[in-house]
């Protein structure tokens, strides 16, 4: 019996070392690309093509392996975790898949028993040939092993415990050999597969809205429209009015009326569950995530569940800017984040439920593939333009630091072919602003005077000169520092002709106030070194205040 517990212990710690290590392999990426959980597989067969000899022959007393029955012990143990978890994962939304998915899963069934009874088929072919080629070969290792191999390319670890179950003892180790050999690639394979295809083929579901990619799975009943649209495709700022899409044929309600941005009781009652699946940018003043903190609060209020459908930040996990003060909320800016705050939507949505208790039934779906450190280009994905003044990853990385120009009477370059790229008003000298900030050196951009009228917005029908942003290197870029500098250069040489842009309402907050989250920019403008040190500490502390939302370390 002790040999038993031995064997049985030696076993444990090895399966947590192998657990362990392999993790480590699946966490390694090239290119975008890891083998994620199937990297416990590659080293649990690396082992056990080094040590099972090895390790069995220490374990055998008086003929008996006890390393044998101790290894049948775990493997029951670990099948039955196995289904345990599949069963907690698969189980409750299994009805309701079949109930909308019946035809596909009937297809794919068909699918897979016929390539499986072919692969069979062929095994047993090959089998027969070796046999009749290699007289005194034993029939049945070799129909044992091909079991093995096609409980292992179908990746089925019930299948390969049956399998293991009907062959003779003699021939169990055969079955193990086959599975082995099959399941490395065949997990490999799913991997690749899943990781590969859609660069290789360009997956249609990449460029389909994700509205009607849902719809056309699941029953929905009605839309919610933010800022822009469901559709993306209003100007920033123009309200958003009920209509009817015309592709899905369902109802749209504005999240973005001129009276409120929150979902009504009326609403709610349409739906059973709220779907949030927007393409966020990643900074603070870009309003689909106040929708999301809104949307949050109003299902938590009627008991409504809230999946949040998890989107890539494209500017990665950096942390900048200062963050949002008490007494400066505004739809603009809902939540104390910085205002290039390095979150997804889910893990935002998660930082806040925490944070503020709202109690939302919140179920976060995370994206695959995608890592903190990634910006927008190494996704491989395509951009496709969450709203009109953004049509590229170079504008949404440029917005967080000169959408402030949008407080000012200068042109932030909408109504243009450039928005946010171009920056200039009647009254600036293009080349000597070019030469100011080109004089700054800051990394990973350049300054070219420009020349543009812009078509609509400020000075619409105006001739102006200014700068045009030239990215050099996107992660060395400072888009807060650069954009605020921008600001600076413009303000010290034309003090007599820049100026702020007063609220609509006497008792709104002032448009400078509402983009920085503060009014350090409202007045006497402090030192630019100070400013930007005061920011950075911010922006370290809400980095700091973050790590538990964070699903993408």
């Amino acid at each position: 019996m002790s040999a038993t517990i031995n064997a049985a212990n030696f076993l444990m710690l090895s399966v947590f070392g192998i657990a362990a290590v392999g993790y480590l392999l699946g966490r390694i990426t090239i290119k975008g690309i890891s083998l994620g959980t199937a990297g416990v597989f590659v080293i649990a067969l690396i082992y056990g093509a080094f040590s099972g000899t090895h390790f069995n022959s220490k374990f055998v007393i008086e003929e008996i392996n006890y390393a044998s029955q101790a290894l049948k012990i775990i493997e029951n143990l670990g099948l039955v975790f196995f289904v345990t978890s599949v069963g907690f994962i698969a189980g409750p939304n299994f009805f309701k898949n079949m109930k909308h998915n019946f035809k596909s899963y009937v297809l794919l069934g068909v699918v897979i028993i016929l390539s499986g009874g072919i692969t069979a088929v062929l095994c047993l072919l090959v089998g027969r040939a070796i046999e009749a080629g290699q007289p005194g070969y034993d029939p049945n290792q070799l129909t044992a092993m091909i079991s093995g191999l096609l409980a292992g390319s179908l990746t089925s670890t019930p299948a390969f415990s049956a399998t293991k179950e009907a062959v003779a003892a003699q021939y169990q180790d055969a079955v193990t050999v086959g599975y082995g050999i099959a399941y490395l690639f065949g997990v490999i394979g799913v991997v690749l597969f899943v990781q590969l295809m859609p660069r290789v083929v360009h997956v249609t579901r990449m460029l389909t809205s994700g509205i009607d990619a849902i719809h056309a799975q699941f029953p929905l009943t009605a839309l919610f429209g933010p800022e822009h649209g469901v559709r993306g495709d209003h100007d920033a700022g123009a309200t958003v009015e009920t209509y009817t899409d015309p592709a899905t044929r369902l109802p749209v309600y504005s999240l973005y009326r001129k009276d409120s941005q929150h979902m009504t009781p009326e609403m709610l009652d349409l739906v059973d569950t709220v779907i949030y699946d927007i393409q966020d940018i990643g900074a603070r003043f870009y309003t689909y995530i106040s929708t999301l903190l809104y949307v949050m609060r109003d299902c938590a209020a009627a008991g409504k569940e809230l999946v949040v459908l998890d989107r890539i930040n494209p500017l990665g996990g950096k942390v900048e800017g200062g963050l949002l003060q008490p007494g400066f909320e505004s739809f603009v800016g809902a939540y104390p984040l910085t205002t290039r705050y390095g979150l997804t939507p889910g893990e935002f949505a998660r930082l806040a439920n925490e944070e503020q208790h709202i109690g939302c039934q919140l179920h976060v779906l995370p994206v695959l593939g995608w890592k903190r450190e990634m910006l927008f280009p190494e996704t491989g994905l395509y951009w496709m333009m969450p709203s009109p003044a953004i049509p590229n990853f170079e504008t949404a990385l440029l917005y967080p630091g000169t959408c402030l120009t949008e407080a000012t009477n200068i042109s932030e370059g909408r109504g243009t072919s450039a928005p946010f790229e171009l920056i200039g008003a009647p009254f600036i000298n293009g080349a000597a602003l070019a030469d100011r900030m080109n004089a700054k050196k800051l990394p990973g951009v350049i300054f070219t005077a420009a020349y543009f009228t812009p078509s609509a917005s400020k000075h619409a029908g105006r001739r102006c000169e200014g700068v045009h942003i030239h990215l050099t290197d996107t992660k060395a870029y400072d888009t807060i520092r650069t954009g605020t500098a921008l600001l600076y250069a413009i303000r010290e040489i034309y003090p007599n002709d820049f100026a702020l842009r007063q609220p609509e309402d006497e008792k709104a907050l002032l448009p400078i106030n509402r983009l920085t989250g503060s009014d350090v920019l409202a007045h006497d403008w402090p030192d630019f070194d100070a400013l930007m040190e005061r920011w950075e500490n911010e922006a370290k502390a809400f980095d700091e205040r973050a790590v538990f939302a964070r699903m993408y370390e």
